[in-house]
This record gives structure tokens, sequence and C-alpha cells, in this order.
């Protein structure tokens, strides 16, 4: 399988990009798929550098996965219409990535893993001033 481009390591094959033709029927010119690549690692960075150290290094393969079908999505807005299958999959591909962001799924194997903020695990303390109206001193009122 050809290997077209690899940007921090996201790997695309032919396979990946399959129905993916310029117009004069030859594979996608590899600057366009590096640009392509680009915008999905960029996306991918922008999600998860909340919680992990980015551009990954080693890219896990879990980050391969998702970045694929978005790179292919990017490739197919070029043109006038996105294949259903593409679209489904980039969508799909932004679900798993907020679901990172939101701290509610983990990206296995990656470096530098931050966690999430905890939810108020303990209850909230509050400080404030001694009261002034007690039950006792409006007693009568």
């Amino acid at each position: 399988m050809a290997l077209y481009c690899s940007q921090g390591d996201l790997d695309i094959t032919a396979e990946d990009l399959a129905g993916l033709t310029t117009e004069t029927g030859d594979q996608p010119d590899p600057a366009v798929v590096n640009r392509a690549i680009a915008e999905a690692s960029a996306r991918i960075d922008a999600y998860c550098g909340g919680r992990y150290t980015v551009p990954f290094d080693p890219v896990p393969e879990f980050i391969r996965q998702l970045a694929k079908p978005m790179a292919a999505y990017y490739l197919y807005l070029r043109r006038e219409a996105v294949p259903e299958a593409r679209e489904a999959a980039y969508k799909d591909a932004l679900k798993v990535l907020e679901r990172i962001a939101e701290g509610k799924a983990i990206v296995p194997g990656a470096e530098g893993r931050q966690e999430a903020p905890a939810a108020n695990a303990g209850g909230g303390e509050i400080a404030s001033a001694e009261r002034l109206f007690t039950r006792d001193s409006l007693e009568g009122f």
C-alpha cells in the first residue's frame, strides 16, 4: 500500500483515500493531502491540548484512527459534495474529540495525560462574616 504522506506521523494510505482522484484520474497531490492532514492535526491538537501535551509524540494509534477520516473529509471539502459516509465518519471523530476535551474519554497510550478537574467531589465550603441577624436576635419581630 502506497504511503502518500506523513504529517506528525499520521500516515495516510491509498486505502484511506479510496475514491479520491484528481480531475485527470491521478491520485491526490501530496501537497494537498499534507494540507488536509495538517488541518486534521490542528483540530485534534485544539481538542486534546487541554488534557494532553500536544502535538503527540509518538502519535497514539487511537489519534491516527481519528485523523484519517478527518483528513479525507477535508480533501472532499475541496469538491462540491462530501459523501455521506465520509461526513458521518468526520462527525463521529469530532464527537470523540469533544468527549476527550470534556474529560469523558481518554487517549490510550498518550503521554502527558492531564486529569480532568474534580467535579465538586467533597462539597463546597463557604466563608463569610458572622451573621448579623439570627433567630434569637430577631425574636419578637
